[in-house]
């Protein structure tokens, strides 16, 4: 644990200084407690509350993950720390109601606090009925939210209190009747949101969505029916569905996708059991887009009246942007020319006016990154990208680079001369189901300094598209977006097949220095990042990007698209309503 919450901190003084207070606070109060230093217990009682408060900060996310992973979470802590004060009363037979009140406190706190997190469960298991957006506060998610989080300035002020009473029998009963008012505000609160969580359970909370659609009525809907972890798919397009003309709704099936959704001004939805779909009000909708395939999809593709589009998550070679699955949808928006040659390359017949050109939308976000970049300086030490992807569905090896050669690719980049500045981006799925990609992304993180490493959700990934010289990745969406900076990129072979049967299976490398798994090329895509001479596949690089990206640096495509598709589904229905 220690090395990892090292690794987290790098070289963030002030974090490393109060994460040295939470922790060493603990034995220090206790310490003090038994000796019966009064006024030391509650100096180091109320400054280890207070970094315990300080560092819930999003920028020590990272560092609560790792101790929550060690054990010895925020619960724990606060209570082995303020358990400190009892014992010290404990002498006190002059103060007997402050000893008392004391005791009883703290015990009330180790009770509420579980109360707290069971009712925090109760409200993750209920948050299939929960709406954002739509200007119902009490539909308004708590999914993520600790109900005891915000008792701890509260506690430590009380402690206080109690140890400054011990030295006068009147303040005691001031002592006691503090820590009383504290105990019956916090616990008021608490009994409130219990109330809230019970009353707006089941068929209620479907009323109240229901009520606010007919209000909203949305015309369009983006449905994500994944898994947690792939909140991304819906992230890369809320920023294009605030743009559009038409009201927008975006649902989803996991409450925990609650904790990963950015902020849009696009209204959200959480309707989590598939009988809820059946009374869920999406009268008013027309046209329902699809980033991911999976079962859960059928919650919206069984209702007639709707048109349906797959618009996937990203353009890419691998085999998942070819399902076969993606028949059952009225059209299939891809980017370019190349999204829709896949199905045929892969032998999954689709009839060509399936397909809708739509463009790369979300690159326009890249394009104002990219011109708001320092203009590149090819003499100064060059920025690699490494961007490998996850290790699939799968049990094939092949699909991430980091678990045969990520090491080896990182420390030769660490060794490169001249050097180079290195950017690890792993993908958000990395791990989840390979216990040897885990390990491969520990191997690497624990190479690296935190400064050189993105997280997804923290650090933008068109960012680093920005800072980048060179990528280097695995066959993936991230190549195509890549394209678009017209910068170099490599692409790391491990699949087995030759270099010349590997670009024929994944087109959208045909303009990569590829680099195989005992990293040869590695080397000549470093000189093409240092200068323009030896990037001999640049003009490559710029035909290809129009056959896989299409339409790109414009929303026009995809509004457009939306604006068909919506008009087809009208003529549709008029049709039916006057047969």
């Amino acid at each position: 644990m220690v090395s990892d919450v090292r690794r987290v901190l790098g070289s963030n003084l002030p974090g490393i200084a109060l994460t040295g207070l939470m922790l060493v606070s603990i034995p220090l109060a206790l310490a003090t407690a038994a000796v019966g230093w009064a006024a030391l217990t509650a100096l180091v009682v109320a400054a280890g509350q207070f970094a315990e408060w300080y560092t819930r900060r999003d920028e020590f996310d990272k560092l609560h993950r790792v101790l929550a992973r060690a054990s010895f979470d925020v619960h724990l802590r606060s209570a082995l720390r303020t358990a400190a004060m009892p014992v010290l009363l404990l002498g006190l037979a002059e103060s007997a109601p402050l000893v008392i009140a004391t005791w009883c406190a703290w015990l009330l706190w180790l009770m509420v606090s579980a109360i707290g997190l069971l009712t925090a469960a109760r409200e993750l298991n209920q948050a299939g009925a929960a709406a954002r957006g739509l200007g119902v506060k009490a539909l308004e998610p708590r999914v993520g939210s600790d109900p005891t989080s915000g008792n701890w300035p509260h506690t430590a002020a009380v402690l206080v209190l109690a140890a400054l009473a011990q030295w006068s029998a009147e303040a005691a009963w001031l002592g006691a009747a503090g820590i009383t008012a504290v105990s019956a505000v916090y616990l008021y609160s608490l009994a409130r949101r219990i109330q809230r969580t019970l009353r707006l359970s089941g068929t209620r909370r479907m009323k109240a969505i229901n009520k606010a659609l007919r209000e909203y009525r949305p015309e369009v809907v983006l449905y994500a029916g994944g898994q947690a972890s792939t909140g991304y798919q819906s992230n890369v397009w809320l920023p294009t569905l605030d743009g559009l003309d038409q009201r927008v709704l975006v649902i989803f099936q996991n409450p925990a996708l609650w904790n990963e959704l950015k902020p849009s001004k696009t209204p959200v939805i959480c309707v989590q059991k598939a009988a809820e779909y059946l009374t869920l009000d999406v009268s008013s909708v027309k046209l329902v887009m699809f980033p991911g395939n999976n079962g859960n999809n059928i919650n919206l593709l069984r209702l007639p009246h709707l048109r349906t589009t797959f618009i996937g998550h990203g353009d890419s070679d691998k085999l998942a942007s070819v399902n076969p699955f993606t028949k059952v949808y009225d059209e299939i928006w891809v980017a370019g020319q190349a999204g829709q040659d896949r199905y045929g390359t892969a032998g999954v017949p689709i009839p060509a006016d399936h397909f809708v050109h739509v463009g790369r939308p979300q690159l326009t976000q890249l394009a104002r990154k990219l011109a708001a970049a320092p203009p590149r300086q090819r003499t100064g030490t060059p920025t690699v990208l490494y961007a490998p992807t996850w290790e699939g569905w799968t049990t094939e090896e092949h699909h991430t680079s980091l678990v045969r050669c990520g090491v080896q690719i990182v420390k030769a980049l660490q060794a490169a001369k001249p050097g180079v500045r290195i950017i690890f981006r792993p993908h958000p799925l990395t791990g989840t189901r390979s216990a040897a990609a885990a390990a491969a992304l520990k191997a690497v993180i624990d190479l690296l300094p935190e400064s050189d490493i993105s997280y997804p959700g923290q650090g933008e990934l068109y960012d680093c598209f920005a800072e980048a010289d060179l990528m280097i990745t695995d066959v993936s969406s991230v190549v195509s977006d890549f394209l678009f900076t017209d910068k170099p990129y490599s692409v790391v072979n491990t699949s087995g097949l030759s270099d010349e049967d590997f670009v024929a299976e994944n087109p959208s490398i045909s303009a990569s220095y590829l680099i195989d798994g005992n990293l040869n090329g590695l080397a000549a895509a470093l000189d093409a990042a240092r200068a323009d001479e030896f990037d001999v596949l640049a003009e490559k690089r710029h035909a290809l990007r129009t056959y896989i990206l299409g339409p790109t640096g414009s929303d026009e495509p995809f509004q457009k698209a939306v604006d068909q598709a919506i008009a087809l589904n009208d003529l549709k229905e008029k049709k039916r309503v006057t047969v």
